[in-house]
C-alpha cells in the first residue's frame, strides 16, 4: 500500500471510531434519562400520576418500600421510598391521598445522588455553581430552621424558566470552614439573603435536597 493509501485508510478508521467515542462520552456530560429530573414534570419515569402499582412495575417490589415520610415541623405523610437501601438512588415520594394513585411530592436528600437536572444540578451542587448557572445572584433563606437554606427566587436568572417555584432546592452550610463559623450568625434565621453575600459564600453551602411538588 502506498503512503497516500495508508493515510486514507487511517482517516477512514478514525471516522468509523468517532461516533462510538461520542456515544461513550455522552453519559459524562448529560444525566441518563432514567435519572433525569424535569422540574416539575418527572423524576426519571416517575410522574405525578404514577401509582404505587406502577412504581412496583417500574422498579420491582424489593425496591419500593411503603412508609410515612417526614416533612417540615415534624409532620408525617403516607408515602413510599424507591431504592431505600441505595443512598445514591434513594427517592422519597408522598401520596396525594390514601388511594396511592397519584404523587404529591418527590424528593431526594443527602450528599450525592444519581438524580440530576438537565443543567447538572444535583445533591452536592455548590452555591457558587448555582450562581454561575443562573448568571446572577439568587435569593436564599437564612439557615438554622425548618425552611432554612431554601432557594426563594432565581431573580429572573437563567434558572428561573426551567426551575418553577414548585421545584425546591435546599442548601446546607459547611460549618467546618473557619471563616464560615465566624459568619454563621449573619446568615441564620428567618431572613432572605442574596447568594452573592460574602458571609453566605464563606459557609460553602451545597444542595442537600431537591424536591418537586406535582400539580
Amino acid at each position: 500500500m502506498t503512503s497516500a493509501g495508508k493515510i486514507r485508510a487511517a482517516l477512514l478508521f478514525l471516522l468509523v471510531l468517532r461516533p462510538f467515542a461520542v456515544l461513550q462520552a455522552a453519559p459524562e456530560t448529560q444525566p441518563s434519562a432514567a435519572w433525569r429530573v424535569e422540574p416539575c414534570d418527572s423524576f426519571g419515569p416517575i410522574q405525578g400520576k404514577t401509582s404505587l402499582a406502577e412504581l412496583i412495575r417500574l422498579f420491582g417490589k424489593d425496591n419500593v418500600r411503603e412508609t410515612r415520610i417526614e416533612g417540615a415541623e415534624g409532620e408525617t405523610y403516607p408515602g413510599a421510598i424507591v431504592f431505600p437501601n441505595d443512598p445514591l438512588k434513594k427517592l422519597k415520594l408522598i401520596w396525594k391521598d390514601d388511594v396511592k394513585n397519584a404523587i404529591a411530592e418527590a424528593s431526594v436528600e443527602g450528599e450525592k445522588s444519581v438524580w440530576k437536572t438537565a443543567q447538572g444540578v444535583t445533591l452536592g451542587t455548590t452555591l457558587r455553581e448555582l450562581n454561575a448557572l443562573n448568571g446572577r445572584a439568587f435569593t436564599v433563606s437564612g439557615f438554622g430552621w425548618d425552611y432554612g437554606g431554601r432557594v426563594l427566587s432565581w431573580n429572573g436568572g437563567a434558572l428561573a424558566p426551567p426551575f418553577p417555584k414548585a421545584f425546591g432546592l435546599q442548601l446546607s452550610p459547611n460549618p467546618a470552614t473557619p471563616e464560615g463559623q465566624k459568619n454563621a450568625p449573619a446568615v441564620t434565621g428567618d431572613k432572605a439573603l442574596p447568594s452573592s453575600l460574602h458571609a453566605l459564600q464563606a459557609l460553602e453551602p451545597r444542595v442537600v435536597e431537591m424536591s418537586c411538588q406535582f400539580p
